[in-house]
């Protein structure tokens, strides 16, 4: 009995090794699937990666050729890239290569090095396009908002053209860094000769730095115009400038900055100015606009009014985009002298009532206006609202001195309004 006892233990010990044995069978089989899985995905990574790449870029509708030269686990290298007709393409790239990092809770992009991207646009009748692009680029909007990529950029020698209606532009850009905080890059546009509603401004050219800091776009550099005319309105500058360093929100909608401006000869109908230069600090967002400003006008000449120099300095405060609007102004000028047509009126007056008691005095009217008119200065604050279609100027103080110190023309007071019906004006006014 006791040996039959044995042998029963025995056969009973002998299933755990058998089942040890099963188990990791089980597992070398697992291991040997797995490991020709994987031998299978490297060798045909690039025919799988490609299967992926066309089911992705039919669900955006894009048509597209392209040529995989790398698929590894942390890089990819993509080249000879063409969106849209061959024939006319919508974007061209030579080469884009991803680095890949680890992330949670799944990999995602460090770097992109975009190499020559070509990006052909238009802008018609107020919609703008990039043929094949805009269903991705314009599609479902985003209820999220707005943040730049959580990747480094390399963007090299890119460029785009834009067919406008008011004529081509031409964009270059380029730059390294992270997308979030401290990307540094150049732009540049030019457009030989841009026109709009009667006006045309001749070799607009732009060019500056870029960069991004905690997520803010910002751009600095110099917007340059040859010339700018609008013959029906009688408008014509020369030499424009505007100086921007400008910083976007972090979210696009609101932008902030100074901007400095100078102009050489401009003329309005029959008035003439040597220069007009400045500076203005903005804030733009959300449909409200602020600025302080300060602005000065050189060798003015108008019929009725020459002013050697023009000053002003103050703000400008608007909301519901420019439906309400107020600006406020200190106004200084220098010597302050009647225009060639009221001098020529009070010449002919004075000569038509010669030999009456009026002659003499227009003469001595227009001698004094002259001669106070050397050495004068003009000092005023205005302040002039608009609410829709109508606008009022409200003048606390004005005050015209001539050479002598003596107050040509003093204004207190003052209002007008213009809108429906007839101009109205109320104030007090005294003169010399």
């Amino acid at each position: 009995m006791a040996e039959q006892s044995e042998d029963q233990a025995e056969e009973a010990l002998e299933p755990a090794p058998r089942r040890r044995r099963l188990g990791w069978r089980l597992g070398a089989v697992a291991a040997i699937l797995l490991a020709a899985i994987l031998t299978y995905a490297w060798v045909s990574r690039k025919e799988l990666a490609q299967d992926l790449i066309t089911r992705e870029l039919d669900k955006m509708g894009l048509n597209a050729r392209y040529r995989i030269e790398e698929i590894g686990p942390r890089r990819q290298v993509i080249s000879h890239i063409v969106i849209g007709d061959p024939a006319h393409p919508d974007l061209t790239i030579e080469r884009v290569e991803m680095q890949l990092v680890v992330r949670f809770p799944f990999p995602g992009i460090g770097q992109l090095t975009v190499v020559k991207p070509r990006l052909y646009g238009s802008y018609h009748q107020g919609k703008l396009s990039f043929g094949s692009l805009d269903k991705m680029l314009f599609g479902q909007p985003s209820t999220q908002p707005f943040r730049m990529p959580d990747m480094v950029l390399s963007l090299q020698d890119g460029r785009a053209l834009m067919e406008t209606d008011y004529g081509p532009v031409g964009i270059k850009a380029q730059g390294y860094g992270h997308l979030r905080d401290g990307f540094d890059g150049i732009l540049a546009a030019t457009a030989p000769a841009l026109g709009a509603q009667g006006c045309r401004a001749e070799k607009a050219t732009l060019y500056g730095s870029l960069h991004i800091r905690a997520e803010r776009p910002g751009f600095t550099g110099p917007l340059r115009l040859a010339s700018l005319a609008c013959p029906d309105a009688g408008l014509a500058l020369r030499d424009v400038g505007l100086q921007l360093d400008v910083e976007a929100e972090r979210t696009l909608d609101g932008v902030e900055g100074d901007v400095g401006f100078k102009t050489g000869p401009a003329a309005l109908a029959a008035n003439r100015l040597a220069s007009l230069s400045g500076t203005s600090r903005i804030d733009w967002r959300k449909g409200a606009f602020t600025a302080k400003y300060g602005v000065t006008g050189k060798g003015l000449e108008t019929p009725q009014l020459a002013m050697a120099s023009l000053g002003l300095e103050g703000a400008v405060r608007s909301r519901e985009n420019f439906a309400r609007m107020e600006v406020e102004a200190d106004v200084k000028g220098q010597k302050i002298r009647p225009g060639p047509a009221l001098d020529r009126t009070l010449r002919s007056a004075a000569q038509s009532a010669s030999g009456t008691l009026a002659g003499p005095m227009l003469e001595q009217i227009r001698s004094a206006l002259l001669r106070e008119g050397q050495g004068s200065s003009l000092t005023a604050t205005a302040t002039l609202r608009k609410t829709g279609a109508t606008y009022s100027l409200v003048v606390p103080q004005a005050r015209l001195n001539g050479t002598s110190g003596q107050a040509l023309l003093a204004l207190s007071r003052f209002q007008m309004a213009l809108g429906e019906g007839a101009p109205r004006f109320t104030g007090n006014f005294a003169t010399g």
